[in-house]
């Protein structure tokens, strides 16, 4: 689902979707997967449809 992933400044990563995501508000875990393997994760900080950005 997600397209595109890159780190920003300030160990910032920018997650852009194919799809638009229905809810993800800031504080909610978000978790990066190869098939079965977690490859790492951390909190939403801000969602730019939400906040108009």
């Amino acid at each position: 689902m997600m397209s595109l992933a890159r780190r920003c400044r300030f160990g910032i990563l920018k997650c852009c979707f194919e799809e638009k995501v229905r809810a993800a508000p800031p504080g909610q875990a978000i978790v990066f997967y190869h098939g079965e393997y977690v490859l790492g994760g951390g909190t939403i900080i801000r969602n730019k449809e939400a906040s108009g950005l």
